[in-house]
């Protein structure tokens, strides 16, 4: 049996997600992040704390605007501030896009280096960078380096809709949402995309 096929019978025999297991089949975390890694951390620091319509809305205006441009998104590290937040970027969030792109171009933000460090000194490299914490460096483990074990315990989303499906009135708490997690180890990547399906 190969990977794909253990870890979906994994989720169809799990009692809360095994109706997702069937409706969704198995995620393909290789869809993701499909304009490359630099592209996939801005779009998870635009994601920070908004809805996926908006985030996704502001992260096309970025795309378009950074088109064609010499250097591609490496480009964004010689754009003001006001250049950013006209396409509806807030205010600190575009300076540490300017930054990322100002550290990735000068290499001292190497993704070759991130991605064959493990989880934790991925976080640890990511949440060093002003403006990006840890739920954006577990977007990034997840939609940029494809890693089966991220589980976003802080994440409203994941949150509401884990309480949802537990037919729970008020959001779980993080703590609690982190531990009821682990019964996905180590394919919790897979559970968070299941529950935001949800």
């Amino acid at each position: 049996m190969n990977d794909r096929k253990k870890i979906h019978r994994f989720f169809l025999e799990d009692p809360l997600l095994g109706y997702a297991a069937r409706l969704h089949g198995l995620p393909d975390l290789d869809i993701y992040g499909q304009g490359g890694p630099l592209l996939t951390l801005i779009e998870a620091i635009i994601s920070q704390q908004l809805a996926d319509k908006a985030a996704k809305a502001i992260f096309t205006r970025l795309e378009a605007h950074i088109s064609g441009a010499r250097g591609g998104a490496l480009s964004l590290a010689r754009s003001g501030r006001d250049e950013l937040m006209a396409l509806g970027i807030s205010g600190n969030k575009a300076e540490s896009i300017v930054t990322v792109c100002g550290m990735a171009g000068r290499k001292e933000l190497d993704f070759d280096e991130l991605a064959a460090m493990n989880d934790d000194r991925v976080r640890e490299e990511l949440t060093r960078i002003k403006g990006i914490g840890i739920w954006t460096a577990q977007m990034y483990l997840i939609f940029g380096l494809k890693r089966k074990d991220v589980w976003p315990s802080t994440d409203l989303g994941i949150r509401k809709k884990l309480s949802a499906l537990l037919k729970k009135k008020k959001p779980m708490e993080p703590e609690k949402v982190d531990e009821y997690g682990k019964r996905w180890a180590p394919y919790r990547s897979y559970a968070a995309i299941y529950v935001w399906r949800s």
